[in-house]
C-alpha cells in the first residue's frame, strides 16, 4: 500500500502535551472533521451507486457502522440549503449572488455540525435571492 494512504489528512490545530488528555477544542475540532469526512464519504458512495459503479459490501458495511457511530455520539451534519436568510442564522457567507428579492441559502459549501443538537461548527454558505 502506498505511503501517501497511511497519512493522516485530518489536521487538529490545537494539539495538547503529549501525555496530556484532548483539551475540548481539540476534541471538538476533530469530531467536527470525523463528522464532515463520514459525511463526504457517504455521498461518495451514493454518488457511485447512482452511476452504476459497484461499492463492496465491506465498504456498505463500514460506512453504517460510521453512520451508527454518528447517532451514538449525537453527531450530526446539517445543510442549510433552501432556507431563507435569517440575519441570526450562524454560518459564514461565501458569497452574496446579486439580484432582489428575499435572501435564502443557495448552495452549502461546507456543512454545519452539530453535537446533541447544539451546533458546534458552522455552515459556509452562498446567498441568493428569490426572484418575485
Amino acid at each position: 500500500m502506498s505511503s501517501q494512504f497511511n497519512r493522516s489528512r485530518i489536521q487538529i490545530k490545537h494539539v495538547p502535551p503529549s501525555g496530556a488528555p484532548f483539551e475540548s477544542a481539540a476534541l471538538i475540532e476533530l469530531l467536527v472533521e470525523l463528522t464532515r469526512e463520514i459525511q463526504k464519504l457517504k455521498e461518495a458512495m451514493g454518488r457511485s451507486d447512482s452511476t452504476g459503479s459497484p461499492v463492496s459490501e465491506e465498504l456498505k458495511a463500514c460506512m453504517s457502522k460510521l453512520d451508527d457511530s454518528l447517532v451514538f455520539g449525537k453527531l450530526e451534519i446539517v445543510d442549510p440549503t433552501g432556507q431563507t436568510h435569517d440575519t441570526g442564522s450562524r454560518y459564514n457567507v461565501s458569497h452574496i449572488e446579486d439580484g432582489s428579492g428575499e435572501l435564502f441559502v443557495s448552495e452549502t459549501l461546507i456543512p454545519a455540525v452539530k453535537l446533541a443538537g447544539q451546533q458546534i461548527a458552522p455552515a459556509t454558505v452562498i446567498l441568493s435571492h428569490r426572484e418575485v
